[in-house]
């Protein structure tokens, strides 16, 4: 399985940090992929930015570093695609990989391709959320297919098929990447997590990406935005809701007729 590690250059404390940790899990095997730096960018007049959905959707532009972040995962898909990649383990150069990472990482290789994309997301908050086991992948560790949207793309494996998927829809975009990956019934890709949690973001590294991106109150709407905008936030949520409920549903009833 092919690794890369998004990852700006400037970033010598974090590549120095995750290659040793890359080390001592014993997938020394990776290349780094160099992030897109977009903590510059006019965001509202970048070409893979849907200005006007978002801000009616949202209120707000994106960050340049969430479209950033958006533009490296989808090179690395792109990557893919161009070479032919069957299966990529994608990291984020804050991650911390837990002991039994590797091992899961393995049987994930060689066992059953009923997947096409396995993110890792190790927070508390995660383990709690609705979500059924589909089947045991290592020891005490399962595929678990969620409900709802969390946060996080700091590690994940995608197949050729997901990364095809997931590039349709990185070309103009108005939700940041981690967004997108719970959008299943949008994406149509076959989206899972493992269960007991083996990654987190690492919070002693030192961030890019900033916070800037949880301020609400950063509104961007001229008149007839802030009047309709009240709407159209509403119906977002409305079908959002509605379609984590129908694909959650439908998944279920696909996985229990499959065994």
């Amino acid at each position: 399985m092919k690794i890369f590690v998004i990852s700006l250059p400037e970033a010598s404390s974090r590549r120095t940090h995750i290659t040793a940790m890359m080390e001592e899990r014993g997938l020394q095997d990776f290349d780094f992929f160099e992030a897109v730096d977009g903590r510059g960018f006019d965001v509202a007049n970048h070409p893979a930015h849907n200005t006007l959905k978002r801000r009616l959707y949202f209120g707000r532009d994106l960050k340049g570093g969430e479209m950033g972040c958006l533009l490296s995962h989808a090179g690395i898909y792109q990557k893919m695609v161009d070479e032919a990649i069957p299966m990529a383990l994608i990291l984020e150069d804050d991650v911390e990989l837990y002991e039994d990472f590797t091992p899961v990482l393995k049987e994930l290789e060689s066992g059953a391709q009923d997947f096409e994309m396995i993110r890792f997301l190790g927070s508390k908050k995660v383990s709690k959320l609705q979500q059924y086991t589909k089947r045991t992948v290592w020891g005490d560790y399962t595929l678990n297919r969620l409900r709802t949207t969390p946060g996080g793309a700091h590690a994940y494996v995608i197949t050729l098929a997901g990364a095809r998927k997931m590039l349709r829809h990185t070309g103009r975009n108005y939700i940041p990447i981690d967004t997108l990956m719970g959008h299943v019934w949008k994406t149509g890709v076959n989206a899972f997590i493992i269960q007991p949690g083996l990654t987190r973001q690492d919070p002693a590294q030192e961030q890019y990406i900033g916070e800037a991106r949880f301020d609400k109150s950063d509104v961007q709407l001229n008149t007839l935005m802030k009047f309709v905008f009240p709407f159209t936030r509403s119906w977002f949520k409305f079908h959002e809701g509605l379609m984590k409920y129908l694909s959650y549903a439908k998944n279920r009833l696909k996985d229990r007729i499959k065994g």
